[in-house]
């Protein structure tokens, strides 16, 4: 029991407990979930320690997924329903805090020690962001709180370094439940009458990830999420392209699925792979003289130079030496939304 209760295995070994199908809007969601929200009033219990609320919520999923059908019917005839799918009581919340507002993940194992050229890329993406072609007025694309607004928003969410119990990289289709589901997150998951998983948060929202296919290539994937998990839509941008999304998205108020159609951030041919392993300088003039920026003739080599001097101090030396596996994330210039 203790194995399956762990924080690196479960739900693994509970094959009743899986995610819902197909994505439902709200209002379904919450006609879906309101036997299980019956359920969760009448079977909880005040817990007075973090480990007693996470034993207990994980309990209650185990148990109405592998309830009978007519166990779950019996609830959801019952339920007089609720405005929401996450309408739970006080006390199961208790000890559960929100998970902090960060959209912004890197899903790539970046461990220096086992994957330093992946570390590498991932310090070269991040720099590279504070590069705007002028279309962004601040100094980091995600200052206005559109990647969440946790503090030090230029850093992602770090998903890619599991405990060795569970040395598997989570795919761009398993983020909401790796956020979510293994921590029993209170918060944003529900579940339905036929005793499924789903997201009650994180749907409707942009999402900006680096999977490991986008760490090699240098593309950021923004992607809007089903309330079943699954990607509704995505679409791959350059890190010096998130500025101009950006400012259709928190200025003009477009949504991911007008951006990715319209081509905001550039269209295919402005968002193909990047050669990470260039230095940076040459990633940037390389792309300049490829006529790649969208704004074309964008830049020169004293500009970037002072991009890369304000937002990642000490980097140019240590890339000059071989050295940029040493470079510290806390060392790039902070912003908080």
């Amino acid at each position: 029991m203790s194995q399956r209760m762990s924080e690196v295995s479960w739900p693994a070994g509970i094959p009743q407990i899986r995610l819902h199908l197909t994505d439902l809007d709200p209002e379904e969601l919450a006609e879906e979930a309101k036997g299980w929200l019956l359920f969760v009033r009448d079977e909880s219990h005040p817990t007075s320690t973090t480990e007693d609320g996470l034993r207990q919520r994980r309990a209650l999923i185990e148990k109405w997924a592998t309830a009978s059908q007519e166990f779950r019917e019996s609830y959801h005839s019952r339920s007089a329903g609720y405005t929401s799918a996450v309408d739970y009581p006080a006390q199961v919340l208790s000890q559960l805090a929100p998970r902090p507002n960060k959209r912004f993940l890197c899903l790539a194992p970046i461990d220096r020690e086992t994957y330093s050229r992946s570390y590498i890329h991932l310090v070269k993406f991040l720099i590279l962001l504070y590069v705007h072609q002028d279309e962004w007025s601040r100094r980091h694309p995600f200052d206005l709180r559109g990647a969440g607004n946790a503090p030090r928003c230029h850093i992602p969410e770090l998903l890619g370094c599991p405990p060795a119990a569970t040395a598997t990289t989570t795919t761009l289709s398993k983020v909401l439940p790796a956020l979510y589901l293994a921590p029993a997150d209170y918060h944003a998951i529900s579940m339905t009458r036929q005793g499924t998983v789903v997201f009650a948060d994180g749907p409707d929202l942009t999402w900006f990830v680096i999977d490991a296919p986008g760490l090699a290539t240098g593309r950021l994937t923004l992607v809007e999420y089903g309330s079943n998990g699954d990607v509704r839509i995505s679409t791959l941008r350059r890190p010096w392209n998130i500025g101009q999304t950006m400012t259709f998205e928190q200025v003009l108020g477009k949504d991911l699925p007008e951006i990715a159609e319209s081509g905001i951030g550039g269209p295919p041919q402005y968002n193909e792979p990047l050669d990470m392993n260039l230095p940076i300088l040459e990633l940037l003039e390389s792309t300049r003289l490829n006529n790649k920026f969208l704004f074309p003739g964008y830049g020169c080599r004293d500009l970037w130079v002072r991009i890369i001097e304000q937002s990642a101090p000490g980097y140019l030396e240590l890339e000059a030496q071989g050295r940029e596996v040493e470079f510290e994330l806390d060392d790039l210039l902070v912003v908080d939304p």
